[in-house]
């Protein structure tokens, strides 16, 4: 005979919760393999972010400091909402900390920076 236990209760039974989640984030919500085609580096990295729930815009962008914000532009983006200060650029996740100093992230120099076409190919 199989005990089913209610939905959402790990008090219950942790083991079992803990196995179905695996199991649910291992074969049922994995939707990318749609083809048989071999995965390429940045598929795999896609895939390791989702699994840390990270976005690709979140990535410390760590071989470059400071001086790549053009924080003129990031403060103008704002002025109409409100004054944007330092602080808030962490908030907002255009810089991050890496190795105890602020870097910008990969979001931050898609949008603000002047040397955005050095780091990214842009389509028009």
């Amino acid at each position: 005979m199989h005990e089913f236990i209610p939905v959402r209760t790990p008090n219950k039974n942790a083991h079992i919760e803990s196995f179905f989640s695996i199991l649910k984030l291992e074969f049922l919500e994995v939707n990318y393999f749609s083809t048989n085609r071999r995965a390429d580096q940045t598929f795999i990295d896609e895939f390791k972010r989702k699994i840390r729930n990270e976005s690709f815009d979140e990535q410390p962008m760590v071989e470059l400091k400071s001086e790549a914000i053009n924080f003129q532009a990031a403060f103008e983006s704002f002025k109409s909402i409100e004054q944007l200060k330092t602080n808030d650029l962490k908030t907002l996740k255009l810089v991050t900390r890496f190795q105890g100093c602020l870097v910008p992230t990969t979001g931050e120099i898609i949008l603000f920076s002047v040397e955005r076409e050095k780091y990214f190919k842009i389509q028009t």
